[in-house]
């Protein structure tokens, strides 16, 4: 079962030159903790009106960085760039102090270098792991910049007075959202706007004006174990995270004597008959690793033999006739 946590930013604004612009982040946590970034990015083109890709010499830079590049088509006539960029392992980006992250970096700057200065600040525990984020985005355009510095100079729209036409058109019909899905873990605290989907997914609706702050921490257990032979049981359920409850059968059943689930400190773990089947049992997981042992009934060999059946009947005869044999001089003594 594929379980992901989605982190997406979704920004439309208008840019004084070039007109509107289209930029969606997604984020994403997979089962086997690797991470990937997705992006798509489209300008409207001033004199037609539909979205077009950035430049090809922007798409190249994206290359260079490591993502994966492919134009998406809209429609039949609005298109745009989309950029994935993998990263093996989640774990990868935690420090002990993630610094705050300004999203529209992503749009200017090497991810890399990004990337490499942490994204979550992580504390683990004996069985789960958290992760916190501190993002930030103050809505701004890039005014100009350096070529030889690379010094940049933005333009904010609360940089102009509340009846300023310049201001007006810069916030006009913007859209600033972000959002985070989880699919797997648990969401302890945050500062979203609306909570949607059973405290799964979580928004944080932007304003145009000042700076906006994304701040969150989810917590993922730990992966477990289950030590055990297959040719004993056979595991039903499909997961086995902490506090799940674990389904398997008993593949011999007729020979069983004792079914023992130790954890990691060798204690026992409660073991529960699932109803209406005589095989099939569950306990819910623990925090640690476990182990099941199947311990089954000795049958001695010699039962199975004609001398062995013949013995064992003669040893039924005795005791039946010894318990008649007392019967009757109970009842004669009695008479």
């Amino acid at each position: 079962m594929k379980k992901t946590i989605y982190m997406i930013i979704i920004i439309t604004f208008c840019v004084l030159l070039t007109g509107c612009v289209t930029y969606n982040m997604n984020n994403s946590v997979n089962e086997d903790k690797s991470y990937t970034i997705s992006a798509i990015y489209g300008e409207k083109n001033s004199e037609t009106g539909f979205f077009q890709p950035p430049s090809e010499e922007k798409l190249e830079n994206y290359r260079e960085q490591g993502y994966i590049v492919s134009i998406e088509n809209l429609d039949e006539n609005n298109s745009v760039g989309r950029f994935t960029y993998e990263i093996e392992d989640i774990n990868s980006l935690c420090v002990e102090e993630a610094p705050i992250i300004t999203l529209d970096d992503f749009m200017y700057d090497d991810i890399n270098s990004i990337l490499e200065k942490g994204v979550f600040s992580c504390q683990e525990a004996e069985n789960k792991k958290t992760y916190s984020a501190h993002f930030q985005y103050h809505y701004r355009f890039l005014d100009s910049e350096d070529s030889e510095t690379g010094e940049r100079m933005w333009m904010y729209p609360d940089q102009f007075s509340d009846d300023s036409e310049y201001k007006a058109y810069m916030i006009n019909d913007t859209n600033l959202k972000y959002e985070i899905e989880l699919q797997k873990g648990t969401m302890i605290s945050n500062n979203a706007t609306i909570i949607s989907d059973d405290n799964k997914k979580f928004t944080w609706e932007l304003s145009p004006e000042g700076m906006n702050d994304i701040i969150f921490s989810f917590e993922i257990l730990n992966d477990v174990e289950i030590d055990y032979k297959e040719k004993d049981i056979e595991i039903l359920s499909e997961t086995s995270e902490q506090g799940e409850e674990i389904h398997f059968k008993v593949k011999n059943f007729e020979k069983l004597k004792e079914i023992i689930i130790l954890d990691e400190k060798n204690n026992k773990i409660e073991i529960k008959k699932v109803p209406g089947s005589h095989d099939e049992y569950f306990f819910i997981m623990p925090t640690t690793n476990v182990k099941i042992n199947i311990e089954y009934r000795v049958i001695n060999p010699e039962t199975l033999t004609g001398v062995g059946i013949i013995i064992n009947l003669l040893t039924i005869f005795i005791i039946l006739g010894f318990t008649l044999l007392n019967t009757k001089k109970r009842i004669n003594k009695n008479d």
